[in-house]
Order: structure tokens, then C-alpha cells, then sequence
């Protein structure tokens, strides 16, 4: 009996993720091509995912889970097995689609994965926050919203906090979604007050405040001028794990 006919999830219990992507697959009689469409994926990112060469975000899972019609057991064993963190290569892969964008000085922004951990810096970005190669290194493999707070990394002296502490809570919340076994470990940032207020803000947090354009707004003082700028979200074509975040229309505030 063809492996297609039985029980697919037990069948592939041990199996890498792309493995198992491929079993359900091609049980529910559907090409790569097909399932690309399906799910409005970049072309060839199934036979990525299926070789083991990139490993597919939440979102993009559960695309497949509901195209592919995954029974609620299969699609428990299909999300256990996704890696809480990009793999080395992933995250080499991600900086080299980002680079193009990143290298332009006009840019203000940064590359991130899915738990809002920081890969990559856009050179305009790091001029204007006066960020050295040394401040930058140390900043790679972090999660952004330490890097905010924590002072000692030295971004915290540029932002509004009593203005951006909602987006702050925000974001928060927005990672959790994604990866909710996430926690933060830096004691700078748990004992931080301002970590404690932010907290206490992802209460009173909504799925629609999450989504909303609106309220994709951050504070600054750079060099002792007032700018509120307005931010967008992007995921990487070829790497959906990673999303470009881009800052723009900096218009001064009092």
C-alpha cells in the first residue's frame, strides 16, 4: 500500500520538516507550482522548504496546513517540528536578499526574524544612531526590543519612550503571537521600568491594535531634534522567516 493511502502523520513522525511538507503534499495530489499559487509563495520556495533548505514561517505553515486539508493531528505534528530559531544559513540567506536594500544610505531600517530577533542594520540606519562596527556586532542576534531598552547598548538615548512605549507593548505582543515561548532574559531589561510599564500596556493590547497602520509610529531625538516616523513591515520574498523593517516620512513633532 502506497505510503499516501495510510496514515500520514504517523508515518511520518520522524521525519525533517521539508519531508513531511512533502508526504502531505503530494498525498493531496498537488505539485510545488500548484501549492506556491495556492499559498502566494515565491516560485521555488516549496522545493526549498521540501529540501531542507529554508524552514517556512508560522504564517506560511498554517497556509499550507488549510490548503493541503491536514487533519488537526497532522497539523500538530507539522508545527512541533518547526525550529523556534533560523538556522545559520537562514539567517546568511535572509542577509544576502536584504543586502541590495540595506546597503542604500537612504534606508532607515533593519532585518529581523520572526521572534523580533535583529540580523542585519541598514547603513543609513546605522549612521543616524551613530553605530559603530563594534556597537553593530554586538547588536546582531539579539532581540530588538532588548536592544531598545537596554542602555547599555546605546540606541536608547535616540527614542521618545513616553511616546513610543504603546508601540513598544505592540510589537511585544505581535512576537508573542509568534513565537509565545519566547522570553526576554537580559536583567537590565526585566528590572527596567520602563520594561514594567510596557508590560502592563500588552494588556490592554488588541488584535486590531496589532494590525493597524495607525499605530505603526516611533519617537526620536536625533541630535536634539523631535521626529516621529512612521515604520512598515515586509517579509522577505525568498526568506519568509525574515521581515524588512523600514522607517519613513520623519516629520517633526513638539
Amino acid at each position: 500500500m502506497s505510503l499516501y493511502m495510510t496514515d500520514t502523520a504517523n508515518n511520518t513522525q520522524n521525519l525533517p520538516l521539508g519531508q513531511k511538507v512533502q508526504n502531505f503534499r503530494k498525498r493531496a495530489g498537488i505539485s510545488q507550482l500548484e501549492l506556491e499559487t495556492l499559498i502566494d509563495a515565491a516560485p521555488g520556495s516549496i522545493s526549498r522548504i521540501e529540501n531542507g533548505k529554508v524552514n517556512p514561517n508560522k504564517e506560511t505553515l498554517l497556509q499550507i496546513i488549510k490548503v493541503l486539508k491536514l487533519k488537526d493531528r497532522e497539523a500538530i505534528d507539522l508545527m512541533e517540528v518547526l525550529p523556534l530559531h533560523p538556522t545559520e544559513e537562514e539567517i546568511a540567506a535572509a542577509r544576502a536578499e536584504a543586502k541590495p536594500l540595506l546597503d542604500n544610505p537612504d534606508v532607515l531600517g533593519y532585518l529581523i526574524d520572526e521572534n523580533g530577533t535583529v540580523h542585519d542594520v541598514s547603513a543609513g540606519f546605522r549612521k543616524v544612531l551613530n553605530i559603530s562596527p563594534e556597537g553593530f556586532t554586538r547588536i546582531l542576534g539579539k532581540p530588538l526590543l532588548e536592544v531598545v531598552i537596554d542602555p547599555s547598548y546605546g540606541l536608547a538615548q535616540y527614542l521618545d519612550f513616553e511616546r513610543t512605549k504603546r508601540t513598544l507593548a505592540i510589537e511585544m505582543v505581535r512576537i508573542w503571537n509568534e513565537a509565545p515561548d519566547l522570553k526576554f532574559e537580559s536583567e537590565a531589561v526585566l528590572n527596567s521600568q520602563l520594561f514594567k510599564e510596557v508590560m502592563e500596556i500588552t494588556k490592554t493590547i488588541t488584535e486590531a491594535d496589532v494590525f493597524s497602520v495607525q499605530n505603526k509610529k516611533a519617537y526620536f531625538n536625533l541630535n536634539g531634534q523631535k521626529i516621529r516616523m512612521d515604520y512598515s513591515r515586509e517579509k522577505l520574498k525568498h526568506n519568509g522567516r525574515f521581515e524588512i523593517i523600514e522607517y519613513h516620512n520623519p516629520t517633526p513633532y513638539e
